[in-house]
């Protein structure tokens, strides 16, 4: 744990994060057991690839382009490996068969990663164009979003994840001088798929990410992206909006594949409900400028997502909400329930959390609001 100045205090709660991992010395030591069966993993995932549309290029396709830009090595070429042709499969583990795995997502993040990072002369495959670039990308998200969501695992993950935000952003103290608290949670893709699982949450990003497809399925986490929380205690009223930057696009250089992006604006698009998850359709009030979904409960009661009973409390109605979502994963899901109930009793659960960042504010006004950022 390390304190700054007052303001902010940065800690590690690898608990929270790896719930069924191991020490640093790699000593099995899970805060979890796990519940579930491979069985139960292996199904999830199979109808999650019916869900979820392929890639716009089929893997041979794919694989032929990659290729082309990249010659054949002496191993032979890639088109040549086993599952290299046809829809990907899954294996006895429930992990999809070759190239279109690992070895996609290792292509895909090497050819992105290169590029974004900015100053690098010799980047990886340097012929490829944008549209080959973002074509391998759209498969590395398609294997996150198809393995990272909607299984027992993911959401025995993130329903402890999406607790413990629930609790910072419901977190004040009416003695504390200042008027805004700000929590910010840093960890990986798959963290932002799992919490995304337990609240049955949705995004849609921008171009370019969405060049090829544009669905409602078609989630994406690109480096340093992530969700925003924000509580408003005046309203009962809680935001919820997915932030990403946008590191290449479109050249209009002559003799360049992309322009690198270096403002570090962020992006925001809104984050929605799963249609039909709840009782209801699902439908949410947006923004004016249609950046973030506000959630209320009197929203919430009319369209049938908690019971009226939950929404005494007015002032929390988009907190009873969340919490009503994350209930329903927990009977979606029961294996996940032990450790969600090891993470909800655990009395430090607010004095561990990643990065607490307190705002002070020179007026002596009591807490307005709490915004949480989860950032993967």
């Amino acid at each position: 744990s390390i304190q700054v100045d007052g303001l902010s205090e940065i800690g590690l709660d690898a608990p929270l994060f790896h719930p069924f991992g191991k020490d640093d010395d790699g000593t099995a030591r899970p805060t979890c057991e796990s519940k579930f069966t491979k069985d139960r993993m292996i199904e999830d995932k199979k109808a999650r690839m019916v869900a979820v549309p392929a890639p716009h290029l089929d893997l041979h396709t794919m694989l032929e382009r990659i290729q082309t830009l990249g010659g054949i090595g002496s191993a032979g070429p890639l088109t040549s490996l086993d599952f290299a042709s046809g829809p990907p499969t899954l294996n006895s583990e429930g992990n999809i068969q070759g190239p279109g795995g690992n070895l996609m997502v290792v292509l895909a993040e090497t050819m992105f990663y290169s590029r974004a990072t900015g100053g690098i002369e010799d980047v990886f495959l340097p012929d490829a164009t944008l549209d080959d670039v973002y074509s391998t990308v759209e498969w590395a998200n398609y294997i996150h979003r198809t393995q990272w969501m909607d299984n027992p695992q993911s959401v025995s993950v993130g329903v402890v994840m999406a607790e413990t935000i629930l609790k910072a952003l419901d977190s004040r103290d009416e003695g504390d001088d200042y008027d805004s608290l700000v929590t910010i949670f840093t960890g990986h893709d798959s963290d932002i798929y799992a919490i995304a699982t337990a609240l049955g949450l949705q995004w849609n990003l921008g171009p370019p990410y969405n060049r090829f497809s544009d669905c409602a399925e078609c989630v994406a986490t690109p480096p340093g992206s992530g969700m925003h929380f924000i509580n408003d205690f005046e309203s009962g009223k809680v935001g919820i909006s997915y932030v990403y930057p946008v590191y290449l696009t479109d050249s209009k250089k002559r003799g360049s594949h992309y322009h690198h992006n270096k403002t570090g604006i962020l992006e925001k698009t809104p984050l929605v409900f799963k249609p039909n998850w709840i009782d209801g359709d699902g439908s949410s009030a947006l923004s004016q400028d249609g950046t973030i979904t506000w959630i209320d409960s009197d929203d919430t009661v009319d369209s049938g997502w908690i019971n009226s009973d939950d929404a005494v409390d007015s002032k929390s109605g988009g907190i009873n909400v969340l919490k009503q979502r994350l209930q329903t994963s927990l009977e979606n899901y029961p294996e996940a329930v032990d450790c969600y109930n090891i993470f909800s009793n655990r009395s430090v659960a607010l004095e561990t959390m990643s990065v607490a960042m307190h705002m002070a504010n020179i007026a002596p006004s009591r807490l307005n609001d709490t915004s949480v950022m989860a950032i993967g």
